[in-house]
């Protein structure tokens, strides 16, 4: 991800939702560094913490919004919206945490993007094919071939994953990309 695309990614969302994901990608980048790191944790509790900044992203926002907002019945009309907006900070506050492990790890070989893809699918691909499917992932979502993400998802799943969390990360993926 070049340095022009990341100041989009802040001209997109705006001033607030970048502060709520700098907050939660904080949060994250800390509870991996000084929680999750030192528990033995299970493929499945792994997969659950890889969405922390998203569901940091909808809580931030949606006290934001019942703040800012006259009172709870709007907030509950509007839920859909406050969901939608959630999920985009989360998808910032999951590009800011990428780009702080990208800019303290030693290795810089990857792009961004293949970086960002593998974290998400991490749990979700079966390991020994997960770089082949992010490579492709990338691929399929830089050439705007959004259809082969399903099969591409559904190709390389690991065992025990739901065809549920498969659109998890699909919905994640096509977010991450900047499409609805």
């Amino acid at each position: 991800m070049e340095d022009v695309e990341i100041l989009e990614l802040f001209s997109r969302y705006g001033i607030d939702a970048a502060l709520m994901a700098a907050v939660a990608a904080a949060i994250t980048i800390a509870l991996n560094r000084f929680v999750f790191s030192k528990l033995d944790l299970s493929d499945r509790a792994e997969r659950v913490i890889k969405l922390l900044p998203y569901a940091l992203g909808i809580l931030f926002y949606s006290i934001y919004s019942l703040a800012c907002n006259s009172g709870i019945n709007c907030f509950f009309e509007n839920l859909a919206d406050i969901a939608q907006q959630g999920i985009a900070v989360g998808t910032l506050s999951f590009v800011l945490c990428l780009l702080f492990n990208k800019i303290t790890s030693k290795s810089k070989d990857d792009t961004c993007g293949v970086d960002a893809v593998a974290a998400l699918i991490d749990g979700y691909i079966c390991p020994d094919y997960a770089d082949t499917a992010a490579s492709l992932l990338c691929e399929a979502m830089e050439s705007g071939n959004t259809e082969s993400v399903d099969g591409i998802l559904k190709q390389y799943a690991a065992d025990g994953v739901t065809e549920a969390e498969l659109e998890v990360v699909k919905t994640l993926i096509l977010n991450l990309y900047g499409v609805s």
